[in-house]
């Protein structure tokens, strides 16, 4: 920068500026121990935070750790055992493998039933509904006719001719709920004894330490009546500015947008608001509405980032050329191909 001064560098260079976008800066750990660092600082603003994420997911918290202490009960009653004496079995999984629910599809983190003869899981709310008759989650099974129109179609290009041959009826669902039922003492037969599975049942299982919710709600708990939670001030109160009409184009800059014209009704309007008014007041409003589970729009996030693209070429650039070093961990990326979901 030939025409600017050592002052205007530091100023809007942009290696200076930690921002830069080239292979050498991409490439660098600088960035990302810079990232680190700042991630570690506290402060008063992230305390409040903390109180307000406190809040908010301690009654969660505490419904979860219910779910499981009565599955435990369960349990322990269908073995004739005391709740203390109860052993669950670990589950067994590979690394960083995801676990859900083969009938509502929910992810599962924690307890759950996995049969004892296949891969079939259930989580908790499924096991509850089941044993009152009322399982939701999922429909009984019906063909899907899949037609393979090859590779090239895939990626753009023309479409394979279609034969007999390329036509493949996959069952999307190989079980029914209508004939699956609990029994008397709440242990769950398998669904798919009639198909491949050996007349398994569903045997409770644990991914977490033993009790690692209970102590975890413990914890919050007093730290709540540590702090006087209850005594925390609310976000918003229910009067919210973004309840009145859009009238025009405008209003986009007040940070609100219409999103739909019913009648009748006050959820016409959707929060917009850019990245950098997400401070301080701005965020009191933003929980108001996210907490509620309303959709939220966020504009110009990059404005509040520190610069640095999500460009796939630019990303292509930071990960291209690398060799084994000591920091090749951070450069373990999975890519996957949004047109066929290939890894």
């Amino acid at each position: 920068y030939p025409h600017l001064k050592e002052d205007d560098i530091a100023e809007k260079c942009p290696v200076c500026c930690d921002n830069c976008n080239c292979k050498a800066c991409l490439q660098s750990s600088k960035l990302i121990n810079a990232i680190k660092t700042k991630k570690g600082a506290k402060n008063d603003h992230e305390v409040e935070l903390s109180k307000y994420m406190l809040k908010n997911l301690l009654p969660y918290l505490t419904r979860l750790d219910q779910e499981q202490m009565v599955e435990k009960e369960i349990e322990a009653k269908r073995q004739g055992l005391p709740l203390s004496e109860l052993k669950i079995k670990v589950a067994d999984l590979f690394k960083d493998e995801r676990v859900y629910c083969d009938n509502c599809k929910t992810s599962i983190f924690d307890y759950h039933r996995s049969c004892t003869e296949c891969s079939f899981d259930l989580c908790l709310l499924c096991c509850c509904e089941l044993r009152r008759g009322q399982l939701l989650g999922g429909a009984d099974p019906y063909d899907f006719k899949f037609i393979s129109r090859g590779k090239d179609y895939l990626h753009g290009g023309k479409a394979e001719e279609i034969t007999r041959e390329k036509v493949s009826h996959d069952e999307i669902r190989e079980w029914s709920k209508s004939r699956w039922h609990a029994d008397s003492d709440g242990n769950i037969p398998c669904p798919k004894a009639n198909n491949g599975c050996d007349h398994g049942y569903l045997e409770l299982r644990i991914i977490l330490e033993p009790n690692y919710i209970s102590e975890l709600v413990c914890k919050a708990k007093k730290l709540a009546e540590t702090i006087k939670l209850q005594e925390a001030e609310e976000p918003l109160d229910n009067r919210c500015s973004c309840l009145k009409s859009v009238r025009n184009a405008d209003d986009i800059h007040n940070n609100t947008r219409e999103a739909a014209f019913r009648e009748d009704t006050s959820g016409n309007i959707l929060y917009c608001p850019r990245a950098i008014d997400l401070h301080h007041e701005g965020l009191r409003h933003f929980q108001w509405h996210w907490s509620k589970g309303e959709p939220v729009i966020v504009r110009n996030v990059l404005e509040s980032s520190s610069g640095l693209s999500w460009e796939p070429l630019v990303m292509w650039r930071a990960f291209r050329q690398r060799r084994k070093s000591k920091n090749d961990s951070l450069y373990d990326v999975k890519a996957l191909d949004c047109l066929d979901w290939c890894e």
